[in-house]
């Protein structure tokens, strides 16, 4: 998918989580970079809840379900491993250089099969990203 094809623009991240504050700011600018006033809405929602781990809720099922919801809509699903604020800061540079270049948005993604497994930063939560 093109990125010039976008709408809008929605981008989420949780009070309680640093790595999604930082992954926010870096979206909201490569967003930025590409937004038209009144053509491309930008929703910036911030999660000030702290959601606990459930044991009823498996990861396993939420990310299928995500993945087959994606598919459903037409929509492409993104997986990608990022472990540092580094590889954050890497990640959205890769993607404000690339944007001018119209390359498929699924080529700006590192394919992995590794679960990320954060210390301090994520309070031992396992992390992901996707991007819809």
């Amino acid at each position: 998918q093109d990125l010039s094809s976008i709408s809008g623009y929605v981008i989420m991240f949780s009070t309680e989580d640093p790595v999604t504050k930082i992954m926010a700011v870096q979206l909201l600018r490569v967003v930025t970079q590409v937004f038209v006033e009144g053509k491309k809405p930008i929703w910036i929602v911030e999660n000030e809840g702290s959601i606990p781990r459930v044991s009823t809720v498996k990861r396993k099922n939420l990310k299928k379900s995500i993945k087959s919801t994606a598919d459903n809509w037409g929509v492409q699903y993104f997986k990608i491993n990022v472990k540092t604020n580094d590889g954050i800061e890497n990640l959205m540079e890769d993607i404000a250089k690339t944007l001018n270049s119209h390359v498929k948005l699924e080529d700006l993604f590192p394919l992995t099969r590794q679960r990320v497994k954060a210390g301090a930063e994520r309070g031992a939560c396992e992390a992901g990203c996707s991007v819809m």
